[in-house]
């Protein structure tokens, strides 16, 4: 590692549901964000492993900026960063409500081949009902700052989910963002809205 690799920030991008550490977005992020060394930690379904896992790399590597997409927004939001920038991309906040409506229970295949070599994963209630039980007895953990980002055409959270996720993130004390064009995915808008944010760090 070089001494301009050493002097740059860390960023770390936490990537959703059937994804990985090789996941398109945080490709994204390392091109749009070259100054900053990216981590790209890769983690599971069930949620209190996967905070865990991102709490391991928090705690060795001190990122600046943490930005996780759809369920790893809903980890960044729990995730023990209190002193990073929190970005959130459509965060499943009822993920366990969204697994069963627009996922269903059983096993699916992830889109990308990950680090694991894993390439198939399970949805059931016991993952579901560890997204309730955790989030009953932890409260969201604020960073030194913390945007939201919501697309208006989310098509996998639906608009009454959408709105309840933004009010849920107000009330935990997120700058909130409206993606016009964004969908779930992270899109060209969506980065835009990203790059602002960084921009003004």
């Amino acid at each position: 590692m070089n001494k301009e690799t050493l002097s740059r920030p860390t960023a770390m991008y936490i990537h959703g549901l059937a994804s990985g550490a090789n996941s398109n977005t945080g490709k994204e992020m390392q091109k749009l964000f070259p100054n900053y060394n990216w981590l790209l930690p890769e983690v599971g379904e069930v949620l209190i492993e996967a905070i865990d896992t991102i709490n391991q790399w928090i705690e060795k590597h001190n990122p600046q900026v943490i930005i996780g997409t759809s369920y790893g927004g809903l980890m960044t939001m729990y995730a023990n960063a209190t002193d990073s920038v929190k970005i959130v991309c459509n965060p499943a906040v009822n993920a366990e409500v969204s697994f069963v409506e627009k996922i269903g229970l059983g096993e699916h295949e992830y889109f990308l081949q990950r680090l694991d070599g894993a390439k198939t994963f399970v949805i059931d209630q016991a993952i579901c009902q560890g997204i309730t039980d955790y989030k009953a007895s932890h409260n969201p953990i604020a960073g030194v700052q913390n945007h939201a980002i919501f697309a208006a055409n989310d098509e996998v959270i639906g608009k009454d989910a959408t709105l309840s996720n933004a009010a849920f993130a107000y009330d935990n004390g997120y700058k909130i963002h409206i993606d016009a064009k964004g969908m779930h995915r992270n899109t060209p808008s969506t980065l835009d809205i990203i790059s602002k944010i960084i921009a003004e760090l």
